[in-house]
């Protein structure tokens, strides 16, 4: 598992496990979660 730090507000986490990534967005007292899955080619 990798965890990314791409924006003060914005974390991805990638896993090549479970082949996902997820997304942390947050603004202000705010915050969603973006799971989406990454299909090998």
């Amino acid at each position: 598992m990798k965890v990314l730090a791409v924006h003060p507000d914005v974390i991805v986490v990638v896993s090549r496990f479970w082949q996902t990534t997820c997304t942390a967005v947050r603004a202000g007292e705010e915050g969603f979660v973006i799971d989406s899955p990454v299909y090998p080619d």
